[in-house]
């Protein structure tokens, strides 16, 4: 279970800087202001300057000084950042794009010491070279004492340097076949899945226009989805091979739930999270300047803490990067970064139970477009307040019990459902007929802002493993953002657990997808089989309102929503034998119920008026007796968040306010945990604390206890 302890690091080695004549200082500053462990990256191309030899005399000296100043190290490795001498050693194992060209190698815009794309990893003897070198860091530095845990997957950007789909090699297109092969069973069985007739393997290749051909598409994509996780599978057991005893685990950049895009790249390009969280400890990295507009609102930080946190699932969940001072970007800087708002990043995190903040990075980078940036210490005229407030919430995350024993939040009972398949399909429309418009993420991200808004847990399930649900015994709702390419099997799943007595709200058209692809009838949706409902006329419209009907509202008054594209209405046979026909319905299934509405309409809710999606979501907990653990009853509620969850034997409230000074103020629900029956806490008392922007305070709530630590 997360969470165990807290401990802070920072990002400090990336060959070749920082160059060796700062090391001593820095490491004796690093530890002045408590930070535990620093992280350096151990790079193929930097390590093995020629074949055969490897070269680890900076990381040796960087590992007694760390240890000479009482830090632990974690290793990131990478092999995707070749040796410059790959291309000549493996001349046919460049990596193609769909229209036959080779990339070319050299190095990557933010590190010198590698090349990229380098070889291609389905290449036999690129693949061996790359688990060679894994294992030779595990013997090399295993035996350190002051080891504390190694990195295989450093956001994965196996692809970083070419555009277009990747990779089309002769190794990749064996692979890619084979997997069809396994899927369909032959060519018959995949022509009939395609739509067309094959009568040889030679002749199965992507089409150059993927956007008009979605079958090819979508099992490409899904071979990499494979390929991804088979990739983690052999980093983490070559590494072990060389180190069987410290932890191996990875980190991923933005949450695939919250995007899947980065860099031109292909959707899910590195993997899905749910896929790839397969080692000891599993994070994200992130950088809330670094967007080119808007910072990252601090909703959507939680946001990805709390998606990230729900791929990991048991395993330990680490903010592995964490922007460490102003961003700079092709020259082009940030605004200066505040040292309050910093940690209210950090502590933020700690609510979500994540067991580390590690800062990207203690100096500010040193070469190319990212120059000047990124450093704890960069000269901004908020450097010493950094380090200030570094120090302090390290003596607060002890004083709390925090370091030694983690925060642990209550568990969740609601669950949103992660569709890959859905995003797949929006993507493929959006590249081919509105460039840009890609917005299926923020149909789910619209209702996770809505609970975030009403201080309400909640867990993201992935569609792939979606029998994880089984894993949170307390949820009684699950909602489904748009649901266009909803399988079989996940709509099974939601079926048996309403039929256990949990509600399911389902927005948009229900499987109209099929898993090929192809346009279903909606009588063969496979959410609505068996529930006498009719899907009475299906078209196009703009972003319209409509109605959520009175009778599914807790207080019987109509709830104004956006419909977004598309809407259908339902109509069925309720339990009184009459007849209704509406744009959203909620129907009985076994114990419990299914909610359907006829379009996708949480991001054009929120879009046009975020308080009516609070107030749907906020009637959808009603109506599944879901239990809020606080009420805030400050008038700027959405201003902060407070969380609710365990140090060690005792149950504390975490509040981070990130709005204009105010005094946040909240009460216990009577219903959590049955708490108050056991008479240790007080479930009628109104905590109140006068918090500043950008504040975090830490309140025990067992009786007669009082704020613990507050900034």
């Amino acid at each position: 279970m997360r969470s165990k302890r807290f401990f802070l690091g920072t990002q400090y080695y990336r060959p070749p800087f920082p160059r060796d004549g700062a090391w001593e200082q820095d490491l004796r500053e690093i530890r002045e202001v408590g930070i535990d462990a620093i992280v350096c990256w151990v790079v193929w191309g930097w390590c093995e300057p020629q074949e055969g030899e490897y070269v680890f005399d900076d990381y040796d000296r960087l590992f007694d000084l760390a240890a000479a100043n009482g830090l632990e190290v974690i290793l990131s490795v990478l092999p995707e950042l070749n040796p410059f001498w790959m291309a000549r050693a493996e001349p046919d194992a460049q990596i193609v794009d769909v229209m036959g060209n080779k990339a070319v190698n050299g190095p990557r815009l933010e590190c010198l010491s590698g090349a990229v794309p380098g070889g291609c990893s389905d290449h036999p003897s690129v693949r061996k070279r790359m688990e060679d070198f894994l294992e030779a860091c595990g013997k090399h530095f295993g035996g350190r004492s002051n080891l504390k845990a190694w990195d295989v997957w450093n956001e994965n950007r196996w692809r970083n340097g070419v555009d277009g789909t990747v990779c089309c090699c002769e190794h990749s297109t064996k692979r890619f076949r084979g997997f069809l092969k396994e899927k369909y069973g032959g060519l018959d069985g995949l022509g009939r899945a395609w739509g067309r007739r094959y009568c040889d393997w030679e002749d199965v290749r992507l089409a150059p226009k993927q956007a008009s051909c979605y079958p090819e598409m979508h099992d490409f994509l899904g071979w990499l989805n494979q390929r991804n996780e088979e990739m983690i599978d052999w980093r983490l057991a070559a590494l072990k091979r060389g180190d069987d005893t410290h932890m191996v685990g990875s980190h991923t950049s933005l949450p695939s739930a919250c995007g899947g895009v980065a860099l031109k790249e292909d959707l899910f390009a590195r993997g899905i999270d749910w896929d790839v969280a397969k080692g000891d400890f599993y994070g994200l990295s992130l950088f809330p300047d670094m967007t080119g507009g808007e910072p990252v609102s601090p909703i959507d930080i939680t946001i990805r803490y709390e998606a990230s946190a729900s791929a990991a699932g048991n395993v330990p969940c680490l903010l592995s990067e964490l922007q460490g001072g102003p961003t700079i970007t092709a020259g082009r800087s940030t605004q200066p970064l505040d040292a309050d708002r910093q940690q209210a990043w950090v502590w933020l995190a700690v609510s979500r139970g994540l067991e580390a903040a590690i800062f990207w990075c203690w100096r500010p980078e040193m070469f190319g477009l990212e120059s000047g940036g990124f450093g704890v210490t960069s000269p901004d005229g908020f450097a010493d307040a950094r380090l200030k407030a570094i120090q302090s919430s390290v003596e607060k995350l002890k004083e709390t019990g925090i370091a030694n024993n983690g925060f642990r939040p209550l568990p969740p009972e609601v669950g949103v459902v992660f569709q890959r398949d859905s995003y797949w399909i929006n993507w493929m429309r959006s590249r081919e007929y509105a460039p840009g418009y890609y917005d299926a993420p923020q149909y789910t991200l619209s209702y996770l802002r809505a609970l975030e808004a009403l201080q309400q847990p909640y867990v993201l399930l992935d569609d792939e493993h979606i029998d994880r649900m089984d894993n949170y015994g307390k949820l009684k709702l699950v909602i489904v953002p748009d649901s266009s390419m909803l399988s079989d099997k996940v709509a099974a799943k939601l079926r048996r657990f309403a039929e256990q007595g949990g509600v399911v709200w389902v927005e948009g058209a229900p499987g109209r997808f099929g898993e090929d692809t192809f346009v279903r009838e909606a009588s063969e949706w496979p959410l609505l089989k068996g529930l006498n409902i009719d899907v009475r006329f299906y078209r196009a419209s703009s972003s319209t309102s409509r109605e959520i009907p009175a009778r599914m509202l807790s207080n019987n008054d109509p709830l104004p929503v956006c419909f977004d594209h598309y809407e259908y209405t339902l109509s069925y046979i309720n339990e009184t034998d009459s007849k209704q026909e509406d744009c959203a319905i909620v129907t009985s299934l076994g114990y419990g119920k299914i909610g359907l509405v006829g379009s996708s309409i949480s991001w054009p809710t929120w879009q046009e008026n975020p308080e009516r999606l609070i107030n749907l979501v906020s009637h959808l907990l009603d109506w599944s007796a879901v239990s809020t653990p606080i009420s805030v009853l400050n008038p700027n509620a959405h201003g902060c968040s407070v969380r609710i969850g365990w140090i060690g034997k005792n149950l504390h409230a975490l509040a981070v306010n990130y709005s204009e000074p105010q005094t946040v103020k909240f009460k216990m629900d009577e219903t959590i945990g049955g708490f108050s029956n056991l008479n240790l806490v007080d479930v009628d008392k109104v905590y109140s604390i006068d918090m500043k922007p950008w504040s975090y305070a830490v309140i025990k709530l067992m009786r007669g206890a009082e704020v613990m630590a507050e900034t």
